[in-house]
């Protein structure tokens, strides 16, 4: 070791033995040779991190340590075909001594009641898997229905078992973070609603319960729940399986949640870019109006301070263009010519359902389209909707060509003159858009493909 290594070493030695190092955890494993790297890192939502390495001494060990606290969590120990260890990080100073072979079984806990806790767990599950693999084994060697349903019940039996344990860690040590992890693996139980008599009306009552107190069980405010593999995935349960996707309802909950985490930057950055960039790509219809909202709630307000000023700008332009044509508002005002030149208003037309179909002639996806839409155009009549075609360029000729190849019967219409503002207020910038209105002109779909537009009005007719 030369000179300038060694003193780095003993001033290193000497700053923590002052008091300044703010975090140190000595990792004793046996069945680790020398010289092997042992990489620290954290799990964060769906993703792993790494924060420091360290090369194993003699005896298997490493000691990481730094003159910052460890943001509180779940981390990991790591080397490929060695060793992948889970343990919990909110004490700072703690050892943990355990081996490559048995890991839980045989690991002691220093100075962490966080880690005695998360071994509690970790050998509970271990037991519970044990069992499980024997009675599926057993399962797989029988066809007697009888010992069918022995299993299923005994399977049953070991996961009540499994909740009921951590149950009582969780009330062993309900403030640590260790409770707060279990209690993203537990989920409502519903009241048995005897006094409901009718079937349906009991399961409604069970489901509203169910929904009503999911998120009792997630401790938003605890930091260190970002740290874990299991925070996001809860939630998304919550958003994609529980709540009616509705977009008023999920815009509440993901408010709440926003709201909830503002007094920490990264949980506060965490949730809004998470619920921004999931709703900003949904596939369900009408979503674009949370990812609108959160955009002019939280990033136009200057909250998310991390952005740019070229991001602000263009987000602002992207919003703009959204905003006139959300699902739910009236459309925008079409001012046209019809193909003899004479005006055409949307405002005019009384259909029950209008279809807005915007394409240009040289658009292969709209040359296919067209036709397609032209095959439907009696069965929208006879469910009183009526069509209007918009073309998007303002060549006249080129336009009416069109109209006349395809044998467009509808209503058609376009701006030569450039008089609308329709580009912008239908959010026109690449074609074929579809709008279907109802008689209100209120926008009630959008984005559709030709092949969609019967059933969805047929759907819409059912109900309203």
């Amino acid at each position: 070791m030369n000179n300038v290594l060694k003193l780095s070493v003993i001033f290193s030695i000497f700053l923590y033995q002052r008091g300044t190092a703010q975090h140190r955890i000595s990792i004793t494993i046996d069945g680790i040779p020398a010289g092997k790297e042992i990489i620290l890192g954290y799990h964060f939502a769906d993703q792993k991190y790494a924060v420091d390495t360290v090369i194993t001494d003699e005896m298997g060990k490493v000691v990481f340590y730094g003159d910052t606290e460890l943001k509180p969590g779940m981390y990991f120990l790591y080397n490929p075909n060695e060793i992948w260890f889970d343990f919990i990080v909110k004490e700072q100073d703690f050892s943990l001594t355990f081996s490559k072979k048995e890991l839980y079984k045989d690991l002691e806990v220093k100075n962490s009641l966080e880690n005695e806790l998360f071994k509690e767990f970790q050998l509970q599950m271990l037991a519970a898997n044990i069992l499980k693999d024997s009675i599926l084994k057993s399962f797989k060697q029988t066809s007697k229905k009888e010992d069918t349903i022995a299993a299923q019940k005994k399977l049953i039996d070991i996961e009540k078992e499994v909740s009921n344990n951590r149950k009582s860690i969780i009330k062993k040590a309900p403030n640590s973070l260790v409770a707060n992890i279990l209690m993203l693996m537990e989920r409502p139980e519903p009241p048995d609603y005897k006094e409901i008599k009718d079937t349906d009306k009991r399961r409604t009552a069970q489901l509203q319960y169910y929904k009503n107190h999911f998120l009792d069980n997630i401790h938003f405010k605890d930091i260190g729940l970002l740290r874990t593999p299991l925070l996001k995935v809860t939630v998304e349960e919550f958003f994609d399986k529980v709540v009616v996707p509705h977009p008023d309802t999920i815009l509440y909950y993901c408010d709440k949640i926003i709201r909830e985490s503002e007094f920490d930057a990264e949980l506060f950055r965490f949730w809004l870019v998470t619920f921004f960039n999931k709703y900003e790509k949904s596939d369900i219809m009408g979503m674009e109006v949370i990812w609108v909202t959160l955009a002019e709630k939280y990033y136009l307000t200057g909250k998310a301070d991390w952005l740019k000023p070229e991001d602000l700008t263009n987000l602002q332009e992207e919003v703009d263009f959204l905003r006139p044509n959300l699902i739910g508002k009236i459309a925008p005002r079409l001012h046209l010519l019809d193909t003899a030149l004479n005006p055409l208003y949307l405002e005019q037309m009384n259909a029950k359902y209008m279809v807005l179909f915007f394409y240009d002639p040289n658009c292969g996806t709209c040359i296919k389209k067209t036709p397609e839409l032209g095959a439907l155009y009696p069965q929208l009549k006879a469910l009183n909707a009526e069509v209007l075609a918009v073309c998007v360029p303002t060549k006249v000729d080129e336009w009416k060509n069109y109209v006349k190849k395809n044998k467009m019967k509808w209503l058609n219409g376009a701006d030569p003159n450039t008089q609308s503002n329709f580009r912008h207020d239908y959010n026109v910038r690449y074609t074929p858009q579809i709008y279907i209105l109802d008689n209100k002109k209120r926008i009630i779909a959008k984005k559709l493909d030709t092949s969609q537009i019967i059933e969805f009005i047929k759907n819409h007719s059912r109900y309203h």
